[in-house]
């Protein structure tokens, strides 16, 4: 079996100890060699959690050969200047999201890594979220026809006060949650074009300078029109996403996709026609048809498989899987820096459009 990915986890907050170290720990094919956090018992923990090296400055660790890869789960504001760091020494990263704040931040990244030849990976595992994918499989095979219409919500009702909460840390909603949606957005929308933007930001529940309330919506030439909302003032969050499409609908929950379509095949053959349209008693009435419609629904669980005995979390476990086999065994990788650096562009281009300083 190739030898294990030897990582380095820079930042042991909610997203370095909790999602990286809480998958890696248990999962075969990496080992956790180093991990860097200015928080003294954040070190402690880790050496007893994971039996790994730990270092306060993330400097320690330039240009060490014994770390295949190096994962940026520093504060937002650091993901861009680190992961430059570590790509101008020739050394893999992957990159917590936001990756970048503006396109220059991420078209520096990629041109970085081109000339260096170091891989750089970004973790989008909202791509592998168990309904996401078989929403993709359900559209892609062509029973709901051309998309028309696609509805994106990351919503739920809570107040906040956190770092998370300040411009300067390049945080706000459509970046610190933002990315996840916008993912979706990006692959489902499948085209290199900048898209038309519409977009309305608000404060509501939150203690910092950004936004807390984000609508975008999108379109793109000869593509659906995408509808992406984040809100903290939703009490009823119901639904992922619904698409509308030319034969169809599909909605997706974190637990179940239901789609619903007519079979083209069996629909009786229809033209226009000019006068005004009447029943079989001689009176007005609008167009009536029989169509078969079928409903059809794919559960797909919790969003958790096991690993090591405990319950982790089916993306995260996937994205991972799939990282391993691209680095040792030269598999492609679908998470592109094209989709990125589109995501990234997209953002920008709204918080020029709608400045948080008219709130």
């Amino acid at each position: 079996m190739p030898e294990p990915i030897r990582v380095a986890i820079l930042g042991l907050g909610r997203s370095g100890r909790n999602i990286h170290g809480a998958c890696l720990s248990k999962l075969d094919g990496y080992k956790i060699a180093a991990v860097c956090d200015i928080d003294a018992n954040r070190r402690e923990r880790a050496i007893k959690e994971y039996g790994c090296e730990a270092v306060e400055k993330y400097s320690d660790l330039y240009g060490r050969n014994d770390i295949d890869l190096v994962i940026n789960a520093l504060p937002s504001q650091l993901h861009a200047p680190v992961t430059l760091e570590f790509l101008r020494r020739g050394q893999a990263v992957q990159t917590e999201k936001p990756a970048a704040a503006t396109v220059r931040e991420i078209d520096q990244l990629l041109l970085t890594a081109k000339s260096t030849g170091a891989g750089l990976y970004f973790f989008q595992n909202s791509r592998f979220l168990p309904w996401f994918m078989a929403a993709r499989e359900i559209l892609d095979s062509g029973v709901l026809g051309r998309v028309v219409q696609i509805k994106l919500w990351s919503n739920g009702f809570g107040r906040r006060w956190d770092w998370q909460t300040i411009q300067s840390n390049n945080a706000g909603s459509l970046r610190n949650t933002g990315p996840h949606p916008m993912d979706h957005a990006v692959v489902l929308m499948n085209t290199n074009a900048m898209p038309e933007i519409f977009c309305h930001f608000d404060r509501v529940n939150t203690w910092g300078d950004a936004e807390d309330f984000a609508k975008v919506i999108m379109r793109v030439q000869n593509g659906p029109v995408v509808d992406l909302e984040i809100s903290c003032c939703d009490f009823y969050p119901e639904t992922q996403m619904i698409v509308q499409a030319q034969y169809g609908t599909l909605k997706a929950t974190a637990e179940k996709v239901t789609y619903k379509y007519y079979d083209t095949k069996t629909a009786p053959p229809q033209k226009l026609v000019h006068k005004p349209i009447e029943n079989e008693n001689g009176e007005p009435a609008y167009c009536r048809e029989k169509l078969d419609v079928y409903e059809k629904s794919i559960d797909v669980g919790e969003g958790t498989v096991v690993i090591g005995g405990q319950p982790s979390n089916a993306a995260v476990v996937t994205l991972y899987r799939k990282l391993y086999a691209h680095i040792r065994e030269g598999a492609d990788y679908e998470i592109t820096g094209r989709q990125v650096r589109q995501q990234i562009m997209i953002t920008d281009e709204c918080h020029k459009i709608f400045p948080m300083s008219t709130l």
